[in-house]
C-alpha cells in the first residue's frame, strides 16, 4: 500500500509520542529480504519523563511494530504487516539463543492504526469485537491490535490519535487541537507535524487536502505567533531566531528542499527575525532551495 502524507504525519506523530518511552525507529528494516516496518519501538526499563500520557502510550508492549494507513488496509496488506512482526519475532529467538538467554516466547505487538474500518481484513482474523470503541485484538494472543481511528471516542486522551484519521475525524480533531491552549502539549507536540502535512498536502487537488490544509494553516500560524510572542516576552531575540531557523528546514524537508552545506551555514548565521521570516514563506513555494535566499 503506497504511504500517503497522512500516513508520513501519522507516523512522525507516533514517533514523537513515542521517543520519551523507549527507542523509536521510523522505517526500520526487519530482515535482510529490504522489509520495513513504519515503526519500530523498544520500550525503555524507565518510562520518560516528558512522555505524554494517552490513549496511546498508556498501553506500550515491550516490543512494537506500528503501521499506519489512511484508506483501509486489505487482507494482502494486513498479511505484509504480520511478515514483517514475525520475520522480527524469529530474529529476536535466534539472538537470544546465540547468547544462550531465553527468547520471547510470543511475538511483539503489531499496532495498526487505520483511518476507516478494514471490514475484510478483520473479520478474515475473528476480530469481530472490540475490546474498546475503535480497538480490536488479534491472534496470537492480543498480539495484532487494530486501531480504527474513526471509532475512537472523542475525548481528550484519543486527540493526538484521532489527528490521524481521515474525513470529519481528522476535521474534528483539528478543531479540538486549534481550540486547546497555545501551550498544551498535545498542541506543542502535534503543531510543527501539521504544518509539514500541510506542505505535503499543497498540491492536492482533493476537497478533503483542501480543507486539511486550510485548518493545518491556521494551526502553523498560531504556532509561529506563539514563537514570536515567546521571544518578544523574554527579549530573547536569538531564542525567537532559532525557532525560525528549525522552521525553515522543516519545511525543507517536508518539501525535500536539500539545503547545500553554503545554504545551511547561511541559515545558521541568520539572526535577524524579519529576514527569516522573509525565508520561511518562500520555503513554502520555491521549487529550489536557492531561491529561498535570494532578494525580490
Amino acid at each position: 500500500m503506497a504511504r500517503t502524507p497522512f500516513d508520513t504525519y501519522a507516523k512522525d506523530l507516533t514517533l514523537a509520542m513515542l521517543t520519551p518511552f523507549g527507542a523509536a525507529e521510523s522505517d526500520a528494516r526487519i530482515s535482510a529480504e529490504a522489509q520495513y516496518a513504519d515503526l519500530r519501538f523498544v520500550r525503555a526499563p524507565r518510562r520518560g519523563g516528558d512522555g505524554i500520557d494517552d490513549f496511546l502510550t498508556r498501553a506500550l508492549a515491550p516490543r512494537m511494530l506500528f503501521e499506519f494507513a489512511h484508506h483501509p488496509p486489505d487482507v494482502a496488506t494486513v498479511v505484509s504487516w504480520l511478515v514483517k512482526r514475525d520475520v522480527w519475532f524469529l530474529a529476536l529467538r535466534r539472538e537470544a539463543r546465540r547468547r544462550r538467554q531465553k527468547g520471547p516466547t510470543l511475538p511483539p505487538t503489531l499496532c495498526a492504526l487505520t483511518a476507516g474500518d478494514p471490514v475484510e481484513a478483520r473479520v478474515a482474523w475473528g476480530m469481530l469485537t472490540p475490546t474498546s470503541p475503535g480497538c480490536y485484538d488479534g491472534p496470537p494472543s492480543g498480539t495484532y491490535k487494530l486501531i480504527v481511528i474513526n471509532q475512537l471516542p472523542v475525548t481528550r486522551d484519543t486527540l493526538l490519535v484521532r489527528t490521524m484519521g481521515g474525513g470529519a475525524t481528522l476535521r474534528g480533531a483539528l478543531a479540538e487541537l486549534d481550540a486547546l491552549p497555545l501551550d498544551a502539549r498535545e498542541r506543542t507536540l502535534a503543531a510543527p507535524r501539521i504544518g509539514q502535512l500541510r506542505i505535503a498536502l499543497l498540491g492536492d487537488p482533493s476537497p478533503e487536502a483542501k480543507e486539511i490544509v486550510m485548518q493545518a494553516q491556521k494551526i502553523y500560524d498560531k504556532l509561529m505567533q506563539q514563537q514570536l510572542n515567546l521571544g518578544r516576552k523574554e527579549g530573547r531575540q536569538e531564542g525567537l531566531a532559532e525557532g525560525l531557523r528549525a522552521a525553515i528546514a522543516d519545511v525543507c524537508t517536508a518539501r525535500g528542499l536539500k539545503l547545500t552545506t553554503p545554504q545551511r551555514a547561511r541559515l545558521a548565521a541568520e539572526g535577524d527575525a524579519a529576514t527569516l521570516r522573509q525565508w520561511h514563506a518562500r520555503a513554502v513555494t520555491v521549487i529550489r532551495s536557492a531561491e529561498i535566499f535570494t532578494a525580490g
